[in-house]
């Protein structure tokens, strides 16, 4: 917790604070705290300023903000601030319920609690109860949140009621967060026209707290002003800082050595970079080095996916997606990225060699991607480029979501902003109208990819109409392509709702047991290659409830 007077700067943000707080006793039902997220180790997360207010036990209000800072600071960096905050409650929420049941009347873990959260473009409030935020803009003072009632307390229902919202602000804003005893009292004081003078935000705070509160009043007051000095600049404009300072060297040759890193054979060259493979001699570790050339710089799309795909790469920590390597300060001396060297190939250049998969490989891989997907959806990332060429099959049996330079941040990225991104062929019909990719979009390439998959590379999409699976894989069940032609459907609105949607349905193609080819004759199996799918079955499922957290 920060200090609640004076200037604060983290995470990008300038903000002068002030509080006053007036209670009667040693116990007070009343706490409110600043939170820097550079001081717990969450720069990218910013800074929280909370108060709230007990309705039962006096420790509760303290106990809910503590907690509350705790999950949204501890959380991933790429999750939205609002699902973050949305997440922690939730958790902390479940926890005072199971405090309060069976106490005493007036000793049940109650608590109002309202947040502002400064980080990424816009500020977050989070609020339920009867704490309040207002914002004073332009000299005008306007309340941003009411009161939600006793049943929207923390702690009091399992489903709790949250409020969120975004709101656009700017230099020279102001907020006021006012505990529950004293927006109880807001509409009888000039709150307006303190909140405009022009004096430091403590001198607000005291105005606002002698306003509220008199020598015989017994009422609980907290009053928290911050005033907006200087809002954030995006996270990953840190990154391109720090990139733009590194020039751009001639692509290197076999054995050319690089800080520290011997430079292997070409993986591949493609339009905008070169993947080479080198060895890491100061590490000693095999990686990959991403080099762009000369065509990506001219292209300030890709230019920015160069180093979005940097930011995403060294944030996002999940097993299924590749991940980038960080050089000791000041090692780099040129633009590259450094990744781990994965054993294995790409799923397209399985495509290109026989066998041909079967239903047993191709579920267990399916799963495996249906799980990926969702796990970076939970990290609010949508891929955007998922396609054979951009999954890599490891030698392990791993699944490995590669080049994360397309990618769109849900939490992040202003849609009204953002640039059509994607492999035509591989791109949900509503992605060409301007509609935001979103996690139907992703099953939408999911279904291409996996069509590809058991098909043997071709395509779905014929001159005139789809082209069933079953026309070039009869060996296969009905079921199978009728799950692929709803995640390829043309309306978002008639395919899966998300990857884990997508998995379930395959999920129960396979405990149903319908094996028969569509129109076809029985499908034959072998008692290994049922033991065989039933072992990638369990497998790929394991994965796939690890990744949505089931159980937790």
């Amino acid at each position: 917790m920060d200090k609640v007077a004076g200037t604060l700067k983290g995470g990008g943000w300038t903000l002068n604070i002030g509080a006053f707080e007036r209670h009667r006793g040693f116990a007070s039902p009343d706490f409110h705290a600043i939170y820097n997220g550079e001081e717990l180790g969450a720069p990218r997360k910013g800074v929280v300023a909370a108060v709230a207010t007990s309705a039962g036990a006096w420790e509760a209000a303290q106990i809910a903000i503590n907690s509350f800072a705790e999950g949204y600071f501890g959380s991933g960096e790429t999750l939205s601030p609002g699902r973050a905050a949305a997440l922690s409650l939730s958790s902390i929420n479940a926890w005072l319920c199971q405090q309060s049941s069976g106490s005493p009347p007036g000793r049940e873990m109650f608590a109002s609690l309202s947040a502002i959260l400064f980080a990424g473009r816009r500020i977050d409030l989070v609020h339920t109860g009867a704490c309040r935020i207002y914002v004073c803009r332009n000299g005008q003072s306007i309340p941003l949140t009411a009161d939600s009632g006793r049943l929207h307390l923390i702690g009091s229902d399992e489903a709790l009621q949250i409020d969120h919202f975004e709101q656009e602000t700017a230099a020279g804003d102001r907020f006021v967060l006012l505990s529950a005893g004293a927006a109880a009292k807001a509409d009888a004081i000039p709150l307006a026209a303190i909140l405009a003078e022009n004096s430091r935000p403590e001198d607000i705070a005291e105005r606002i707290g002698a306003a509220l509160v008199s020598d015989d009043d017994i009422t609980a007051v907290s009053v928290l002003v911050v005033d907006v000095v200087e809002p954030v600049r995006l996270a990953y404009e840190d990154i391109a800082a720090r990139f733009a300072k590194l020039p751009l060297r001639k692509s290197p040759r076999e054995g050319d050595v690089w800080d520290g890193l011997r430079i292997g054979r070409t993986i591949n060259r493609g339009r905008y970079t070169l993947l080479k493979r080198a060895w890491d001699e100061i590490e000693k570790r095999d990686v990959v080095l991403k080099i762009p050339l000369a065509s990506m710089l001219a292209d300030q799309v890709f230019r920015a996916g160069f180093l979005r795909e940097a930011w995403i790469g060294t944030a996002v920590k999940i097993p299924c997606v590749a991940r980038y390597l960080t050089l000791a300060p000041g090692r780099q001396t040129s633009l590259y990225l450094v990744m781990p060297f994965y054993r294995g190939e790409t799923l397209e250049k399985r495509l290109s060699r026989s066998p041909r998969i079967d239903l047993a490989e191709g579920i267990g891989l399916a799963l495996k991607l249906c799980a990926a997907v969702t796990e970076l959806g939970r990290h609010d990332v949508i891929h955007r480029d998922i396609k054979p060429e951009n999954i890599m099959l490891s030698n392990d049996g791993d699944v490995l979501l590669l080049d994360l330079g397309l990618a769109y941040l849900t939490g992040i990225d202003d849609s009204e902003e953002d640039q059509l991104g994607g492999t035509t062929q591989y791109m949900a019909p509503e992605l060409f109208s301007d509609t935001p990719a979103s996690a139907s979009s992703e099953v939408f390439s999911l279904g291409v990819t996996l069509y590809r998959m058991f098909s043997g590379g071709k395509f779905p999409f014929g001159q005139r109409e789809r082209l069933p699976l079953m026309r070039l894989r009869p060996d296969l069940p009905a079921w199978l392509g009728r799950a692929l032609q709803k995640a390829m459907a043309n309306s978002p609105d008639e395919r899966f709702t998300d990857a884990q949607s997508f998995a379930r349905e395959l999920e129960n193609g396979l405990v149903r047991g319908d094996m028969r080819a569509g129109g076809g004759p029985h499908w034959r199996i072998t008692p290994l290659r049922a033991w065989q799918g039933i072992a990638l079955f369990f497998a790929a499922a394991c994965v796939l409830l690890l990744a949505t957290g089931w159980g937790a």
